[in-house]
């Protein structure tokens, strides 16, 4: 397919369909995604051949002609989709409009959630640019995110960000560039605020929790469910939480729990409006409550510094073009064994070996997300 250019191409076909009347077409779906920057490709409708039998012919010569790839049945074309992965389903959208109108009515399926998350860098030089990082299979991809200008990430799960610009909070799929408005939050501009949220935006039992430390001596905790217009606030005094700089928060048998940068966490029952404040311990007495859920502290950092399989802090700075950086690091939650693991919030900062003082510092924001495609309705709403 010359429209796909630098992209090795898989073949593959689809058997006995009906609404192609037996004949046998090759179906080719890209791959190998290196070559492609900022998931753009040409808009040039590629041509493939139709190898007709002429019926009433002794010889049964082949008579071949040509259609446009444009042309090819829906039912074809969502056979393609289910078997594409992410990065490949994209480009699918950009080959023409009839591939992209076929997508935009029938997204691929088969969209388990991620093992391994990938991780978005926001561009330290560009407002709109950003990269994804592939863990699993330690890929780069350029990608244009203009949502995302002059914003901050509170919070990734189940495909979705939980982002805060210019005063306001909305849920935004950054592969669909699907956005779920939340209420106006009157807290702004939004300093050391962790979030999560019990579901998908999708759930009817959809709830957002943020907590952050109004000031010195007051933590305060902000919820909205589902179909509310408005927030909910209580607050808590420093000699209450005992806390240290809150550096992750997850949604877990029905209670939010958010822990600290020591081995300290905090539980909250919405239901109740109740918290508590518990010491985390190695090995605890009959009466201690376990955690549901695993801890990941610094994951970004021992990957970054080549301490696990992945992404090499020295092709970071490359990737950048920067000599000394700092990055923050919005965390997530994976599925783990029969468990979930949170990873925490981190914030590190990085220099090559010949950087000075005279080299400018730049940062960098990031988030762990689930890699998956989700489009909602036009009139989808957060109060509907």
């Amino acid at each position: 397919m010359k429209a796909l250019k630098g992209l090795k191409i898989l073949i593959s076909y689809v058997r006995e369909m009906k609404a192609l009347r037996g004949l046998k077409i090759l179906i080719s779906y890209v791959r190998e995604m290196k070559a492609l920057r900022g998931l753009k490709i040409a808009r040039q409708t590629p041509q493939f051949p139709l190898v007709v039998k002429q019926e009433g012919c002794k010889d049964m010569k082949d008579v071949e002609t040509y259609r446009d790839w444009a042309s090819l049945p829906t039912e074809l074309l969502e056979h393609i989709i289910d078997r594409l992965p992410l990065i490949e389903y994209l480009t699918f959208r950009g080959v023409c409009k009839s591939w992209r109108s076929a997508s935009s009515d029938y997204s691929p399926k088969n969209q388990p959630k991620a093992h391994r998350p990938w991780i978005l860098f926001f561009s330290p030089t560009s407002p709109t640019k950003c990269f994804l990082y592939n863990e699993p299979s330690e890929s780069y991809y350029n990608i244009e995110i203009p949502e995302l200008q002059n914003s901050s990430c509170l919070a990734s799960n189940h495909g979705w960000l939980l982002i805060h610009h210019d005063g306001s909070l909305f849920f935004f799929n950054p592969f669909s560039r699907t956005k779920v408005e939340l209420p106006e939050f009157k807290h702004s501009p939004i300093s050391d605020h962790v979030a999560t949220f019990s579901s998908p935006p999708t759930s009817e039992d959809c709830m957002v929790f943020l907590v952050s430390r109004s000031d010195p001596k007051t933590f305060e905790i902000n919820t909205c469910r589902r179909g509310e217009n408005e927030w909910t606030t209580i607050c808590c005094s420093q000699k209450q939480s005992n806390l240290n700089a809150i550096t992750g928060a997850v949604f877990s048998e029905g209670e939010f729990y958010y822990f600290d940068s020591d081995k300290r966490v905090g539980t909250y029952c919405a239901e109740d409006r109740l918290f508590d404040i518990y010491e985390i311990v190695k090995h605890g007495s009959s009466s201690s409550r376990c955690l549901p859920f695993y801890i990941w502290r610094n994951h970004f950092g021992n990957m970054a510094l080549g301490k696990c399989i992945g992404l090499n802090i020295k092709d970071l700075l490359m990737k950048f073009g920067e000599r000394r950086i700092s990055i923050s690091v919005c965390g997530t939650t994976i599925p783990h064994r029969n468990s979930e693991v949170c990873i925490a919030n981190e914030r590190m900062e990085y220099d090559m070996e010949d950087a000075n003082e005279e080299n400018k510092r730049r940062f960098i924001n990031a988030v762990w997300i689930d890699p998956q495609f989700i489009q909602l309705s036009p009139n989808y709403r957060w109060s509907s």
